[in-house]
């Protein structure tokens, strides 16, 4: 499904809603790729899922009818970029897929869902710092760009992506029980930040479900950014152990001729 430059798509939510409104609004297939050209718009008449959703023109736009309503993208499978600008609604990313979001400008979004497949960020600081994320089972891939937000909620195992070296900054999000592990892939200590406002931004259980590969997590500091320690290599186990050992073998060694000769 094609919108061409000037022209508006509604979009009804029978995925969602057994009365939809109002009636000269359309319902695609989930199976569906829809692609917004040039100024092509798309509007939501309440909550939907659609197939995909792509772009290459940031003069595109998706936005509401009215506030409070969710839109689901991903229930195709497909891989696709966005780079049009969205307006008033919660985003979900749904299926295994990957959604880009290339505007630099989002700020207007209720919120995001994460919740399978991966979003991917393609600039920095697109999202209002005041909007939640939802970390639902999916992947975050922050691209080498960095992002600030409000709380991080969690409520399944999910993934956040820093490849390309990358800085995501949320508010103190102590207050939220999360339920699932949140691991963080190609962080690298030095050069990548995640942080939760202050020292006491989450608490000690939110920092055990935090992993990442090669350390543990011990604590924040007072900006809240992660305090890691390195977790030796079991090679560097073995070696201790091995030097532990030989040690042990040279006392008995020793014993043993102490012994000899003394008899």
């Amino acid at each position: 499904v094609v919108v061409k430059t000037n022209s508006m798509l509604q979009l009804n939510s029978p995925h969602d809603n057994p009365n939809p409104d109002p009636t000269n609004a359309y319902v695609l297939p989930l199976a569906a790729n829809l692609t917004l050209e040039g100024t092509g718009r798309l509007r939501l008449f309440g909550s939907t899922t659609i197939g995909s959703l792509g772009s290459a023109s940031a003069g595109s736009s998706v936005s509401v009818y009215t506030n409070g309503y969710t839109l689901r993208v991903g229930a195709n499978d497909q891989n696709t970029t966005f780079a049009g600008s969205m307006d008033g609604f919660t985003l979900e990313k749904i299926g295994t897929g990957t959604l880009t979001l290339a505007h630099s400008d989002n700020s207007s979004l209720s919120g995001v869902i994460v919740s399978s497949g991966t979003l991917a960020l393609g600039a920095s600081y697109m999202f209002s710092n005041s909007m939640d994320l939802r970390l639902n089972g999916g992947t975050l891939d922050l691209g080498g760009y960095s992002q600030g937000l409000s709380k991080l909620l969690v409520s399944a195992n999910s993934f956040i992506d820093f490849s390309g070296n990358s800085n995501l900054y949320f508010a103190d999000s102590s207050s939220q029980s999360w339920s699932g592990t949140v691991t963080l892939l190609n962080f690298n200590p030095g050069l990548d930040v995640l942080s939760f406002g202050n020292a006491g931004g989450l608490t000690l259980a939110q920092l055990d479900l935090l992993s990442i590969s090669g350390y543990t997590v011990t604590g924040l500091d007072g900006s809240g950014a992660l305090l890691l320690a390195a977790v030796p290599e079991p090679s560097a186990y073995a070696a201790a152990l091995g030097a532990v050992a030989l040690v042990i073998a040279g006392y008995r060694r020793r014993q043993r001729q102490v012994s000899t000769s003394r008899n």
